[in-house]
């Protein structure tokens, strides 16, 4: 599994700016525009963050054992639970998109996904 980076709107750091005292009134209407659209992504990143974190969630609840039913984990239960790898794919692709940030991962989740599925189940046709 390799490393994902930290997106950078979450750097407290992207717009602050310690020469403030020097600002003119347009310089610190200009910086408030930028603090203003920085908050605005951080706070659609953290939601799409919330959403995610929801959706694994429930797939985590959908994968607990019940009574005479066979949910198959949060895991395949083998190479032969095609359903099973499906699911698992979609969960982990869906994160690692998320957590590369507001821009996405270019599908970086997606083919890191499908070459754990090919290491772990030889002959797997991956993702469709």
């Amino acid at each position: 599994m390799q490393a994902i980076p930290q997106p950078s709107v979450l750097s407290p750091d992207q717009v602050i700016d310690d020469g403030r005292d020097d600002l003119t009134a347009e310089q610190y209407r200009d910086q408030a525009r930028q603090l203003s659209q920085a908050l605005q992504l951080s706070a659609d990143y953290g939601r799409k963050l919330w959403d995610q974190l929801d959706q694994v969630r429930h797939y985590l609840q959908a994968s607990l054992p019940a009574p005479g039913i066979d949910t198959g984990g949060a895991a395949p239960t083998g190479p032969d639970d095609h359903e099973g790898w499906v699911r698992w794919m979609q969960v982990y692709s869906d994160v690692t998109s998320v957590l590369a940030g507001p821009q996405g991962d270019h599908d970086f989740g997606d083919r890191e996904a499908q070459l754990e599925e090919q290491a772990r189940r030889p002959g797997s046709p991956g993702r469709a």
